[in-house]
């Protein structure tokens, strides 16, 4: 799950190219256009905010995983929960549901929001997996922030065919 899974990044894009088509085009009129420009800094922040930095941060995760950075822990899923959570949505005055899955391999524990970013494996998509105690797994992962169990982001998760991962 990351940055493919839709297009939407490239909005940031088309409002780059909008805005510049419009400054060109109102700077043959001999005017200057505030909205062109204004829509040309606002899609440069969108497409680095929606499209550069998470391309940036999977390609950063990829490089660690073939320079073999990444930390690899193999045993059997332990303690997994899986766990609704309701937020308040100060905007609509509602609540937004998010699901939040953590468990253990061997002595390390993992936990994150299924199918949020960042890149990484997040259990996410129309079929999430369904990990369970006792299935025998092999993660490699790597920790954004050394020692805290919800930043370390899964980079591959195989699971074993009968006997060992």
């Amino acid at each position: 799950y990351g940055y493919r899974d839709g297009y939407w990044f490239l909005i940031g894009g088309i409002v780059v190219a909008l805005a510049i088509g419009g400054i060109l085009w109102q700077k043959r009129r001999g005017r200057r256009s505030i909205l062109a420009w204004f829509l040309l800094v606002m899609g440069l922040v969108a497409g680095l905010g929606g499209g550069g930095v998470p391309l940036w941060d999977h390609h950063r995760l990829v490089e660690h995983l073939r320079a073999g950075r990444c930390l690899v822990v193999e045993g059997e899923v332990g303690s997994h929960s899986v766990e609704r959570v309701k937020s308040k949505n100060v905007r609509s005055g509602g609540y937004n549901t998010s699901t939040w899955e953590a468990f253990y391999v061997a002595d390390v524990a993992f936990g994150f929001y299924r199918g949020r970013t960042p890149v990484g494996f997040l259990n996410g998509g129309k079929t999430p997996i369904d990990l369970h105690d006792g299935m025998r797994i092999r993660i490699h992962y790597f920790e954004d922030v050394p020692g805290q169990f919800d930043h370390r982001r899964i980079v591959r998760l195989e699971i074993a065919r009968g006997g060992q991962a």
